[in-house]
């Protein structure tokens, strides 16, 4: 078993030049938009710790949290820079590989974040004190599990489950509107890889995946078939 640390700052500088833009943006306009903004600036900070451990030769464990806290920085035409929003994630991951035969693999992942974006809109006082926008919350959670066969030394077979679920949908609409994503998604994958000569490899993949919205009333709901095909040549 072993740990491991990080720490890392990141830094993104946006400037936007607007060369059509055919509105004023001066104080006495009543149409600054669209555009409207002229410099973004996201920083990032993220600590991550990850523990690795392999209680037998063909079983491994990774485990992960990770830390983030963002902020953006935004300057308006005509108006000061404001830190327009703040961003904390919390993020739990979790890997699971198991080898019970040579030719048969078995993998298992989870990942589950809260994530919540407050922005000063979120100190808007409305009626019967209610909160006119409530914090944004961005929480989801992404579970797969994948299964392996090697049917000989050139060919190998794969069939991969995934599952994606977000709840954050809020019904402000009495007082503002309503806020947060909420959505369910499975998908079910299978493919064929063949290494036909040494340099050339093919694979063929099929995928069913299904998709449930509850932020548009289940009217973007969808089910979407998948058919996939590549040839990788190495040199």
């Amino acid at each position: 078993m072993n740990f491991a640390g990080q720490y890392y700052h990141k830094v993104k500088d946006i400037d936007y030049t607007h060369s059509i833009d055919s509105t004023s943006n001066a104080p006495s306009s009543n149409n600054r938009y669209p555009a409207f903004l002229t410099h973004q600036d996201f920083k990032t900070d993220d600590v991550n710790f990850r523990f690795t451990w392999r209680p037998w030769n063909n079983l491994t464990f990774v485990s992960r949290y990770d830390f983030q806290l963002s902020t953006v920085n935004t300057k308006a035409d005509f108006l000061s820079e404001v830190e327009s929003a703040e961003m904390t994630t919390h993020i739990i991951s979790e890997s699971i590989s198991w080898v019970p035969l040579p030719r048969l693999y078995l993998q298992g992942t989870f990942n589950y974040a809260l994530d919540e974006i407050h922005t000063p809109a979120n100190d808007f006082i409305g009626h019967a004190t209610n909160d006119i926008v409530t914090p944004s919350q961005n929480d989801y959670l992404n579970a797969s599990v994948l299964v392996g066969y090697a049917l000989d030394d050139k060919t190998d077979v794969q069939a991969s489950y995934s599952f994606y679920r977000s709840d954050n949908y809020v019904d402000n609409s009495l007082y503002s509107q309503p806020y947060g994503a909420s959505s369910d998604e499975h998908g079910v994958v299978a493919s064929l890889a063949r290494q036909i000569t040494k340099s050339l490899r093919w694979t063929l993949k099929y995928g069913f995946f299904s998709n449930r919205d509850v932020t548009s009333g289940h009217h973007n709901d969808y089910n979407a078939h998948m058919v996939y095909s590549s040839m990788q040549i190495r040199f």
